[in-house]
C-alpha cells in the first residue's frame, strides 16, 4: 500500500507554511493543523496481477479519503483540533463516473473505523464498505451518485460484464480469512482487539504502508504507465480556501463531472446534433427507481 497526500486546503486567515517538507526523508514531513481546514490523502494498492479482459502482470487501484480539521478554543483559551472523516472513495478503474463515493453520515452508527475498503476479484476496483461487514449494498456503501457507482463486480475476471448496472450476483461472499489487515502500533485499540496469543491478526495478511515512488521505478512499461495516471511529482498541492463557500467546494466538488453530453449522429443519410443537460441544469437528479439519471435533450436535425 502507498499514500499521497494529494491536496491541502488551508485556512482563510493563514496560508503561508501549512506544510513543512522534509527534503532529507518526506515521512518527517509535518502538518500544521492550525493553518489547514481539509486534507486529501490518496492510498494506492498494488497487486502482483490483473485477471481477466486485457490481463497483465502488476496492477494498481486507488482510494481517497478526506478529512476536515476542525479547531476550538476553549474558555480557558486552550486550542482544541479534532481531524474529522468526510468522505471515502473506492476509484474504479480509473473512471471518475464509476467512482464509489461514499460521504461519511454521523447518523448511522454502524459505521466501522478504521474504514474497510472492498477489493474486486482479479479486476481490483475499489469500493467503500461502510460497516465492513463485506457485501457492497448500493445506497448504502455508497451514497453519492449510487446509480452510476461500479460498486465490486468479481464476475470481471472471467471477461464477460452482463450488465452496465450493478447486479448483486456479480459480487461473490467475503470471509472474515479474506480481510487484509493495516499495520497498526502496539497498544492501540484495533491491534489489542485483534491479537491472538500475542500477535496481531495471524490468521489474515497484514499491507505495509509506503511512501508513493516515482513511476520510474515501476517494474514495466505498463504499470509505469498507470501509475503515471495519478502520480503528483510535487505532492501535496497547496489551495487556499478565500471563503467558506470554497471549503464546501472542495469536498464535493466531484459530484458535478460529466453533466453536458454533446453528440452526433449519422444515419442513412440523414444527421443531427443532440445535447444532454442535467435536469435542473446546475444539478443532476437521480431516478432512483429505475437507475439513471433525468435529463434534458436537445435535438437540432438537419443536413
Amino acid at each position: 500500500m502507498y499514500f499521497q497526500i494529494n491536496e491541502i486546503l488551508t485556512r482563510s486567515d493563514s496560508y503561508r507554511n501549512a506544510f513543512k517538507r522534509d527534503y532529507t526523508n518526506f515521512l518527517n514531513s509535518q502538518l500544521e493543523l492550525k493553518k489547514i481546514s481539509g486534507v486529501n490523502i490518496s492510498y494506492s494498492h498494488f497487486y502482483n496481477n490483473e485477471a481477466g479482459l486485457g490481463s497483465h502482470q502488476y496492477d494498481t487501484e486507488q482510494a481517497q479519503f478526506q478529512y476536515y480539521v476542525y479547531q476550538h478554543k476553549d474558555k480557558l483559551g486552550i486550542m482544541h483540533f479534532a481531524i474529522i472523516f468526510v468522505r471515502a472513495t473506492g476509484k474504479a478503474h480509473a473512471l471518475d463516473w464509476y467512482d464509489n463515493i461514499y460521504d461519511i453520515d454521523d447518523l448511522f452508527i454502524e459505521q466501522a473505523l478504521p474504514f474497510n475498503i472492498l477489493v474486486e476479484e482479479g479486476k481490483h476496483a475499489s469500493c467503500t464498505d461502510m460497516n465492513g461487514d463485506g457485501y457492497y449494498t448500493p445506497g448504502y456503501d455508497v451514497n453519492v451518485r449510487k446509480n452510476d457507482a461500479w460498486g465490486v463486480r468479481d464476475i470481471m475476471r472471467s471477461g464477460d460484464l452482463f450488465s452496465s448496472d450493478y447486479q448483486s450476483y456479480m459480487s461473490k461472499v467475503r470471509k472474515p480469512e479474506h480481510r487484509v489487515f493495516p499495520p497498526m502500533p502496539e497498544g492501540s485499540k484495533l491491534w489489542k482487539r485483534h491479537l491472538v496469543n500475542g500477535k496481531y491478526a495471524p490468521d489474515n495478511a497484514v499491507y505495509q504502508l509506503r511512501q508513493m515512488p516515482s513511476p520510474v521505478k515501476a517494474r514495466n512499461k505498463i504499470l509505469k504507465h498507470d501509475m503515471e495516471s495519478y502520480y503528483q511529482e510535487k505532492s501535496p498541492t497547496i489551495k487556499h480556501q478565500s471563503s467558506k463557500d470554497e471549503l464546501v467546494d472542495w469536498f464535493i466538488g466531484d459530484n458535478f463531472i460529466n453533466s453536458v453530453g454533446v453528440s452526433y449522429r449519422l444515419d442513412d443519410g440523414q444527421s443531427g446534433v443532440s445535447v444532454s443537460l442535467p435536469l435542473l441544469i446546475v444539478k443532476n437528479v437521480e431516478a432512483p427507481l429505475i437507475g439513471g439519471w433525468l435529463v434534458n435533450r436537445l435535438l437540432f436535425p438537419g443536413k
